[in-house]
């Protein structure tokens, strides 16, 4: 139940996003995504980080049933960090000023979650391999792209802030879905076996 509720939630956060985008007067490409915590459907934006982070959590909680080696307990834990992190993210996206929003350090807060979502993809890697492999290649790969995705943060002259963080919130979104996803069609699996 835990996880089917962690993958629901995942998948409402890009939809009630978009939801907020599309009712306020910023473009998906070029605005940056904390400044759309402060437009006319900011508390819809906030409550679909939450959602996100809070499913972050269920999951950490839900792969407690799956002892997987040594370094899962530490990659719960981060996903679980990760998680929680988010809270402060919304809350700093909502109360900041919107100076801040739009200077240099406007989206600090999620470097720490970036890290943090890195390092649960690396330590769960070999639990998840040991798992399923088809689940050990899905983390591989969306760890992969993660890890890509440091060095473009370089490029944000060429595209724009907003462009990338969306790049980067779709591979998050889809890491945690997926992740929740695969395991509840493994139980189910084990299940009718």
């Amino acid at each position: 139940m835990l996880l089917r509720l962690a993958v629901v939630l995942s998948l409402a956060t890009p939809i009630l996003h978009g939801l907020a985008l599309s009712a306020s007067s910023q473009v998906m490409a070029g605005d940056p995504i904390s400044a759309l915590s402060q437009g006319s459907w900011g508390a819809l934006h906030t409550a679909s980080i939450v959602l996100f982070g809070a499913a972050q959590i269920m999951l950490a909680v839900a792969l407690a049933g799956l002892d997987s080696g040594r370094f899962w307990p530490y990659g719960r834990a981060l996903l679980g960090a990760s998680g929680a992190a988010l809270f402060f993210v919304a809350w700093y996206f909502a109360a900041a000023e919107p100076d801040v929003l739009q200077g240099p350090g406007a989206n600090d807060p999620l470097w720490v979650v970036a890290t943090l979502v890195g390092f649960a993809m690396g330590l769960l890697q070999p639990g998840l391999r040991r798992l399923s492999p088809r689940l050990g290649h899905f983390n591989a790969t969306c760890l992969a792209i993660w890890l890509l995705l440091i060095p473009a943060i370089l490029l944000i002259g060429v595209i724009s802030l907003g462009a990338y963080e969306r790049t980067v919130g779709v591979v998050y979104v889809a890491w945690v879905a997926g992740l929740g996803y695969a395991i509840v069609r493994r139980f189910r699996s084990e299940a009718s076996s």
